[in-house]
């Protein structure tokens, strides 16, 4: 295997971690506070300690955790400042790729986002995290087709950072029916406005949503 091969190999491993970590992360079995050890992730993985400090890093990109001495990372609980920090950089990321996207999307892509939106509005109101990931499915199937990959890639990550610090604060996940409505309400205008290829459109009301998210969120941890 060449080089490339194994660094290839090796940050697909970490992801994997990093990946199973965040899940038990936000399903509360790895409480805010706990320590991981890389010695003890590692042997319970059986793999090195590389893919794990890499899975590490990555937590800690996300915001899930804070180093902490003897190579671990401590996992951390996100503040109303942080949810709403993530938010206003979500705005401002996720509006101008989206309407760089919109006109390029294919009438498959939009039928992909159609799909998500449906299956988003069945879930159960009780069902967190499902709800979160299909409303993150939902939006970051709109910026496919953002021809600046640097742009779509910090707007992904952007959007994908607020749906965990969202994850993680239980509250904001049980919001009522009466907000799960709105956002439904919310969602629909967007693919109205996508199905349009008015991007302009699609952006404005995108980046109203986000701001109404960062005001729930305001009201019920404030």
């Amino acid at each position: 295997m060449t080089t490339t091969g194994r660094r290839a190999r090796r940050l697909t491993i970490a992801s994997m971690i990093a990946e199973e970590l965040r899940v038990r992360i936000l399903s509360g079995e790895i409480p805010a506070g706990a320590r991981l050890q890389q010695n003890d992730v590692a042997r319970e993985f059986d793999v090195s300690s590389t893919p794990v400090r890499e899975a590490f890093a990555e937590l800690r990109r996300q915001g899930l955790a804070t180093s902490i001495e003897h190579r671990g990372v401590r996992v951390v609980r996100p503040t109303l400042a942080d949810v709403l920090e993530a938010s206003e950089v979500e705005e401002l990321l996720e509006g101008p790729c989206i309407a760089a996207s919109v006109p390029l999307l294919t009438d498959e892509e939009l039928a992909d986002a159609r799909r998500r939106l449906d299956e988003h509005r069945g879930v159960p109101t009780d069902e967190v995290r499902r709800r979160v990931e299909l409303d993150a499915a939902f939006h970051l199937s709109l910026l496919v087709r953002c021809p600046n990959t640097k742009l779509r890639t910090l707007a992904e990550a952007a959007h994908r950072d607020t749906s965990t610090y969202r994850l993680m604060l239980s509250p904001v996940g049980h919001i009522g029916e009466h907000f799960v409505e709105i956002i439904h309400e919310q969602h629909e205008a967007i693919y109205a406005a996508c199905a349009d290829r008015d991007g302009e459109l699609a952006a404005a009301r995108t980046v109203d949503h986000i701001r109404w998210g960062g005001q729930v969120s305001r009201e019920i941890l404030g």
